[in-house]
């Protein structure tokens, strides 16, 4: 029934799945600097609000930012795809 009433369901929660958990990967990556989301935006060299949106899955980071921000934290990226 749920494909006939919302056929693009599966697809739709798979995107907005995967958009949330790097949004939770970024807000834990901010907690362990320890800094407020002024500060840390600040050392990324965005704006507050983009650290706020990014982190609440709000707007799609683009890759370079998410690889920029590991890497200024002492992190890389590994891109995974999972069934």
């Amino acid at each position: 029934m749920l494909n006939t009433t919302y056929p693009n369901f599966v697809s739709d929660f798979n995107k907005e799945y995967s958009k949330q958990k790097i949004a939770l990967q970024l807000v834990e990556l901010r907690l362990e600097t320890g800094l407020s989301q002024s500060r840390y935006a600040e050392e990324n060299q965005l704006l507050q609000n983009k650290i706020s949106a990014i982190e609440k899955g709000k707007t799609n980071p683009r890759l370079s930012t998410i690889i920029e921000m590991a890497a200024k934290n002492g992190y890389k990226v590994e891109l995974k795809f999972t069934k």
